[in-house]
């Protein structure tokens, strides 16, 4: 893993620990290298000048608060091989814009990308059947949903979800499906 302009990260690191760079505020980059597996809980929370984050294929897990409070992100690409995002992995980053999970995730976590004020779409993949408690919530940007299933399975992921409007803040939402487009309106 490459952090900021510093080498010294040894090529076979699998784990990055708890709160390991919390509030390192020289940390401007994080670039994984491919055999990390897991980034742990607070791992890089609050490091206010963190604006690139290139995430690995072979990682697995994302540990709760692992990049929040993070203003600077304003991309994130959440691999294939990732299985399990910890709660509020990216909340409160605010200048985040786009956010793409590709893989293997069921579940969007509570508060995961709470108060994103930036964030104006989000992939998901069709593997998704839970979206936590205020996921999405306080993002008043967020315009566009992209969903890797069908509009049948959109509509399910709904009714397991309380007709989404736990996960939701109020708004319209484009809702982009493989099979077609719907439109989210949470009152």
């Amino acid at each position: 893993m490459r952090i900021a302009s510093r080498p010294g990260f040894p090529e076979e690191l699998t784990y990055i620990g708890a709160e390991a760079f919390r509030r390192c505020n020289s940390i401007e980059n994080m670039v994984a290298n491919e055999k990390l597996r897991e980034i742990g809980a607070g791992a890089f929370s609050q490091c206010a000048n963190l604006k690139t984050v290139i995430l690995n294929e072979g990682l697995q897990i994302i540990g709760e608060n692992a990049f929040s409070l993070c203003g600077g992100i304003e991309e994130i690409v959440i691999p294939e091989t990732v299985t399990e995002l910890g709660m509020s992995v990216f909340r409160g980053c605010e200048g985040l814009v786009s956010v793409t999970v590709k893989g293997n995730v069921s579940e969007i976590p509570y508060c995961a990308f709470q108060i994103c004020e930036s964030l104006k779409t989000v992939s998901i993949p069709g593997s998704v059947t839970t979206l936590g408690l205020g996921c999405f919530s306080q993002c008043p940007s967020l315009e566009e949903i992209r969903f890797g299933g069908t509009v049948a399975g959109w509509e399910t992921l709904g009714h397991n979800n309380y007709e989404f409007g736990n996960a939701f803040s109020s708004g319209t939402y484009k809702i982009i499906c493989t099979d077609g487009n719907t439109e989210l309106v949470i009152d």
